[in-house]
């Protein structure tokens, strides 16, 4: 027999999935991000610098970077049916792209990544955005990170290839 959900948790705790965990107060971020092509910038000829911002910038950030991608390449093509294409261009403002975006997430992903970073108390990989080609990685880390009440996070911009 399932046990009821209970809607609260005790102070200092969080609610991940149906468990109210401890929620971390220090969360220490290893400066990789996964990716051998990024984590390499200078052997590809690439520049970035890392950059603090909430979870919520780096959604936004990720969303306004990929909303004209989806409107102008036919967004239908890209899984989207016609109705979700015509909401996709009434996004005007930074709390819709991150509402768009965190639409796009897996939920259970978003809880095994934050027990994850809740019990080891570090993230191994940080997140990414490269702006010129519109790669970027971590939306589902970010959105955990956002669920355990972390404020600030390390990411790693891309900003310019270098002429050479």
């Amino acid at each position: 027999m399932d046990k009821p959900v209970r809607k609260e948790c005790r102070p200092g705790r969080v609610r991940i999935g149906n468990r109210c965990i401890i929620k971390p107060t220090k969360v220490k971020f290893v400066h990789k991000t996964g990716t051998a092509a990024f984590d390499y910038l200078e052997e590809f000829g690439e520049t970035g610098h890392i950059e603090e911002m909430s979870p919520d910038d780096y959604l936004a950030k990720v969303g306004w970077q990929q909303l004209p991608r989806m409107i102008v390449s036919n967004c239908e093509h890209s899984g989207y049916s016609s109705w979700q294409c015509r909401e996709l261009m009434k996004i005007s403002t930074t709390e819709e792209v991150i509402a768009w975006q965190e639409s796009m997430l897996n939920p259970k992903k978003i809880d095994k990544i934050a027990l994850d970073i809740a019990k080891r108390k570090q993230l191994d990989r940080i997140p990414y955005i490269h702006k010129h080609q519109n790669m970027q990685e971590g939306r589902h880390r970010m959105a955990a990170l956002k669920k355990l009440g972390v404020e600030k996070v390390p990411v790693l911009v891309v900003e310019t290839k270098k002429d050479g």
